[in-house]
Parts: structure tokens; C-alpha cells; sequence
């Protein structure tokens, strides 16, 4: 098992809002597309203006649940 990176990629933070593996809008997205985050109650992306792939909300978002993901992966090993 290899050791978590320490800082995550783009990609990285945004394959944790998407709407599941399955998801393939990182294949395909533009900058014009905007955010990519996944908003289930409105079962819709988010839209918003976004440098990336995440707005700046959502990146927040992303890298919280990274923060999380990383200290349950520390705690399992």
C-alpha cells in the first residue's frame, strides 16, 4: 500500500466532489464548463465561475474532505 500524498493535485480535489467513479467530466471538461462539483439536492453541477476545476467554495469543500480522507487513511495504517 503506498502512503497518501501529501498535497493533493487538482484532479485529486475535484474526483472527491464528483458524483462518483463512474464520473468522466474531468475527461471532457473545459474552463467554460466552471466548477464540476456535484450538488445532489439540485442533482445538478454547480457551475460557477472557476480558474479550475472547482470554484472557491467548493474547493473548501474538497480539501476538507481531503483532510479527512488523509487522517482516516493515517489512522488505518
Amino acid at each position: 500500500m503506498t502512503a497518501p500524498a501529501l498535497t493533493p493535485t487538482a484532479e485529486d480535489l475535484a474526483s472527491l466532489v464528483l458524483i462518483g467513479p463512474f464520473d468522466d467530466v474531468l475527461d471532457y471538461w473545459e474552463t467554460t464548463n466552471g466548477c464540476v462539483f456535484w450538488q445532489p439536492a439540485s442533482t445538478r453541477r454547480c457551475g460557477r465561475d472557476a480558474t479550475g476545476y472547482l470554484c472557491e467554495t467548493h474547493a473548501r469543500v474538497a480539501h476538507r474532505r481531503w483532510a479527512r480522507t488523509q487522517k482516516k487513511a493515517a489512522a488505518n495504517q
